[in-house]
């Protein structure tokens, strides 16, 4: 660190000059405490909590995505960044909803130990979209879970046509710091049967 002194006096020269000292501080580069692309595996483990819907092609994978286009964009068929993202039924059939989500799914990250003392944010790219038939029992839901549990998002459906465009989240996870957690995403279609399609990419956790 570097410090810097010099002396302020009175525009008019009346009152006593005063020493002031700063010191600069150099920034501190964030490092990386987990990241993921989806361009090779790191264990995400789909359809293993209570009430998944247990279909070998619809289920949260890491894949190269096939759009989808019913009234508009419901899967995207690019990334982020690379060929693969964690997406739910990548594939793509004859009719629209085919392969989308027709229940619960979720998907949980291997275990990610934080690191103490340090200022800890999470970034992700996410999307989550679906047809005009949907209500508020459909729903993205994300939480963070070490000895507590935070909700980071919750998107809820509703009878509009949602189109997927992806968005990038960003929340602060320094309550957790010194802790071992994992994320899990969870997707529902719990109303009538409608499209419904979501993604996740590009996650980052960086410690300050």
């Amino acid at each position: 660190e570097d410090s810097l002194t010099f002396t302020v006096s009175d525009e008019y020269g009346v009152s006593e000059p005063a020493t002031v000292t700063i010191t600069v501080r150099p920034a501190i580069a964030p490092v990386t405490v987990f990241f993921d692309d989806f361009e090779e595996s790191k264990g995400w483990t789909s359809n293993n909590t209570v009430g998944d819907e247990k279909t070998a092609y619809i289920r949260w994978e890491r894949a190269n995505p096939m759009a989808i286009n019913m009234s508009g964009i419901k899967q995207r068929g690019v990334t982020t960044s690379g060929l693969n993202n964690l997406v739910t039924g990548y594939r793509a059939g004859p009719n629209p909803n085919d392969f989308d989500v027709d229940g619960y799914l979720s998907v949980r990250s291997p275990m990610i130990t934080l690191p103490e003392g340090k200022i800890l944010t999470l970034t992700f790219n996410y999307y989550f979209a679906h047809d005009k038939n949907s209500s508020d029992l459909d729903f993205l839901k994300v939480q963070v879970i070490g000895a507590t549990t935070k909700l980071v998002l919750k998107e809820i459906g509703g009878s509009i046509d949602d189109d997927a465009v992806w968005t990038k989240l960003s929340t602060n996870l320094t309550s957790f710091a010194g802790q071992s957690v994992y994320l899990l995403f969870i997707v529902k279609d719990g109303g009538v049967d409608n499209l419904v399609e979501a993604a996740i990419d590009d996650i980052l956790i960086i410690a300050k």
